[in-house]
């Protein structure tokens, strides 16, 4: 989770280049974080998970986050999915 606070907490510095790179580790942190809560119990959904990080790596830290917005909104998506799954709405 720290790892996750900080990438947010760079996203605000004035002139960053660096948000797609800040904002994929961000997600893939938070990937690798549901996968661990999914463990066990959640084991059949695994394949949600994966895909949740394969979509968090498809971010290319070399091209400017505004313009991968529909990967961002995908991101955000699976990972509802996935949570929603977590607490048994799904």
């Amino acid at each position: 989770m720290g790892v996750i606070l900080e990438q947010a907490g760079q996203l605000d510095t004035p002139g960053a280049t660096t948000h797609a790179d800040l904002v994929r580790a961000a997600f893939i942190a938070a990937a690798e974080a549901m996968a661990t809560l999914h463990e066990g119990r959640y084991q059949e959904r695994s394949s949600q998970v994966s895909s949740l990080r394969q979509t968090a790596e498809t971010l290319n830290p070399e091209t400017p986050l505004l313009q991968q917005r529909d990967v961002v909104t995908r991101f955000f998506n699976e990972a509802s999915t996935v949570l929603q799954t977590r607490i048994g709405r799904t």
